[in-house]
């Protein structure tokens, strides 16, 4: 047990130290002094000698600050890795439903509002309503403004597996935002994630994705190349797999502005799964040319 409580303080403060996260950030984020954190990262309490074992709740506050696999670090300190399934459930529809209800006190305010007011604030209900409906089934729909930062969202909370087609351009992966997702990926890297990349291309988007490509190879990123003559219309559109269980496809969007990006999550296992089938479609039609 020892053992295992001296690797978990050098995970975490491992984990730290790369996330340029100060003792006193992730104490506060844990609800405990600084001091403490350190006992626990250098596995040796000052008073006792030996490895401090901290609380459940503890690790799992830590997790999420030092966005851990909070299962892993509750197996290294001997706690059950399934202790916060139910609970966390029941918190968050808790919350939840304390929401709801406030809107509903909030909602009866509308009567004394001025009628521009009002109608735009119906507007934005309304709007939230069908969001939150969509939401609730297991589908959320990221504007273009919020896109960049879900995505990056779902790729830290993958796991174990991603892959991904893409039919990017030849700049994507050299621009500033497409260079910051890239990096974004050095913690599933960490995590021992197993990613698979195909790319849509014609020649001209072959020769000039090269410096993406030699970027995915540092990274470890495992990545193959389909020409776009080869395939059905079907296939004509991003997606990414996380952990075989979630599923983001994009949708393009042309306005004044130029073109944007919108995104769809779902957890739908029928469009998961059948995505899986086309993602191992185009994997065999790439090694077979």
């Amino acid at each position: 047990m020892a053992q295992k409580l001296v690797a978990l303080g050098e995970l975490l403060f491992n984990a730290r130290t790369k996330a340029d996260l100060t003792a006193r950030q992730v104490a506060e984020a844990a609800d405990i002094s600084p001091a403490y954190l350190r006992t626990i990262e250098t596995g040796r309490n000052p008073k006792t000698k030996k490895p401090s074992k901290p609380r459940a709740e503890v690790l799992a506050k830590i997790a999420a600050k030092l966005n851990l696999d909070r299962k892993e670090l509750l197996e290294l300190a001997d706690y059950n890795p399934n202790l916060f399934e139910g609970k966390a459930a029941v918190a968050i529809e808790h919350s939840a439903e304390q929401q709801l209800r406030a809107m509903i006190d909030d909602s009866k305010n509308l009567g004394g509002l001025h009628p521009f007011l009002r109608e735009r604030t119906l507007d934005r209900l309304n709007e939230f309503a069908a969001d939150f409906k969509a939401m609730s089934s297991g589908i959320y729909r990221a504007s273009p403004d919020h896109e960049p930062h879900m995505m990056r969202n779902a790729l830290e909370s993958c796991q174990q597996t991603m892959r991904s087609v893409s039919f990017r351009n030849d700049a994507w992966g050299t621009s500033r935002r497409g260079r910051r997702y890239l990096d974004a990926h050095q913690l599933l890297v960490e995590r021992g994630v197993d990613m698979t990349r195909i790319f849509v291309v014609d020649e001209q988007t072959e020769e000039q994705l090269q410096p993406t490509l030699e970027r995915h190879q540092e990274l470890g990123i495992k990545y193959c190349l389909v020409h776009i003559e080869d395939l059905e219309d079907r296939y004509a559109s991003d997606f990414v797999i996380y952990d075989d269980s979630l599923l983001r496809t994009t949708v393009n969007l042309v306005g004044r502005s130029g073109k944007t990006q919108s995104a769809e999550y779902t957890q739908d296992p029928a469009q998961v799964q059948q995505a899986i089938v086309d993602f191992e479609s185009l994997a065999r039609l790439a090694y077979e040319s």
